[in-house]
């Protein structure tokens, strides 16, 4: 088994005004397992506002049950750093939204094939 380490996902301008419509932030690739280490979220506007986050189970439609962050507020022109340390197999999503187009998801970990 070959572990890398690497930036596993990106995602920025993630607003939406429909909980339903999470944008993809990782997908795990077939035949391999992760490690998520952290996840950075930040807010790059004046005011605040909220996002949220949901592991979904081999890609299973969404439920509230699969939130790690629901709703969860961030202050304007602010960093929140998040330390996990959570494992996930192949298939499973990592979906986000905010309330505002200036919020940035940073998701990094490592990969094991």
């Amino acid at each position: 088994m070959a572990d890398q380490i690497k930036v596993l996902g990106q995602v920025s301008d993630a607003a939406t005004g429909v909980p339903a419509n999470l944008f993809t932030l990782y997908t795990v690739p077939s035949g391999t397992q992760t490690t998520i280490s952290s996840l950075v979220v930040c807010h790059t506007g004046s005011g605040g506002t909220t996002f949220t986050v949901a592991v979904r189970v081999k890609g299973a439609p969404l439920d509230k049950k699969q939130c790690i962050f629901g709703g969860t507020s961030i202050s304007g022109n602010n960093t929140n750093i998040y330390v996990m340390g959570m494992t996930l197999s192949d298939g499973d999503i990592i979906s986000v939204s905010a309330g505002a187009d200036d919020v940035t998801f940073n998701l990094f970990g490592v990969e094991t094939s």
